[in-house]
């Protein structure tokens, strides 16, 4: 529903802004839908947007419920090129995602270095 709305205020020329994107990345998180929360990341990327950390780790936390951890590494590691600074959610976040897939080793060195961050 809010993915919904959101493409339809975009539609309809209303002003969206990195909030709503958030908003509609989080609902999508909560719903199981990684992909969409990938795709509106994309469309914040196409729009000149820029994401913040609440929105990589809405998309971290999706792609590790979805059994996704590649991907949830490979977004936690992107948000530095993007200068975003990850935060303890977001490193708590793709810890979770490492610890589900039995990936103990990379969980304890994500932390280790959350450790020194």
């Amino acid at each position: 529903v809010a993915l919904n709305l959101l493409h339809r205020a975009c539609a309809q020329s209303v002003q969206v802004n990195v909030i709503s994107y958030g908003a509609a990345c989080t609902a999508c998180e909560r719903s199981g839908a990684w992909r969409s929360t990938l795709e509106l990341l994309q469309e914040l990327f196409d729009a000149s947007m820029e994401p913040n950390c609440f929105i990589y780790t809405s998309a971290i936390s999706a792609c590790g419920r979805a059994c996704r951890w590649e991907l949830s590494l490979a977004l936690f590691a992107e948000m530095p090129e993007k200068f975003i600074d990850p935060d303890t959610v977001a490193y708590n976040a793709c810890a979770s995602a490492l610890d589900q897939a039995f990936e103990w080793e990379l969980a304890l060195a994500l932390l280790f270095k959350m450790q020194w961050q």
